[in-house]
């Protein structure tokens, strides 16, 4: 589609929603052509959800990764997307609701976490040279000051259950 080669890693970085699309228009990438139907994880086919998409800018640029939503529930906290954020679609109505235009964000690439379990894991490195660029620390430290002192929206997609 870019006629391009295109880097579709998800880039971590500080930002801000900078545009909602509440009609989204699906393209299938392999081919550059719209769709409106997809196939489930459960093998169902059904309608493409209608729910708005958010763009973020990433320090500033916007790299096309949106956060939407997913039919394809298996995909949700595995690298499985073009760069963009997926979510359930319960969770993209909340934040499309609590997170309006020039909503902080920050997108950090964390390789330690835990398990459902709350055990420690070590994440595989999918993106190599990502692993060094440090936000978790400082994430909500820099989101959290307005350069203006006014009140500012966070929304924190990990809070989200």
């Amino acid at each position: 589609m870019a006629k391009r080669n295109v880097d579709l890693r998800t880039r971590p970085g500080f930002g801000e929603i900078i545009r909602v699309n509440k009609y989204p228009t699906f393209i299938n990438p392999r081919n550059n052509r719209p769709y409106t139907r997809t196939r489930r994880d459960d093998d169902r086919v059904t309608q493409l959800p209608v729910i708005p998409w958010l763009e973020p800018a990433i320090d500033g640029i916007s790299h096309g990764q949106l956060i939407h939503p997913t039919t394809n529930l298996v995909t949700l906290e595995k690298a499985s997307s073009n760069g963009c954020i997926g979510l359930r679609e319960s969770d993209a109505w909340i934040v499309y609701y609590y997170a309006p235009l020039g909503t902080k964000v920050v997108f950090r690439y964390d390789l330690q976490g835990t398990d459902d379990n709350g055990d420690p894991v070590q994440f595989k490195n999918i993106y190599p040279g990502f692993e060094n660029i440090k936000l978790r620390d400082v994430a909500r430290e820099v989101v959290s000051e307005p350069m203006d002192h006014s009140s500012i929206q966070i929304c924190d997609l990990k809070g989200i259950e």
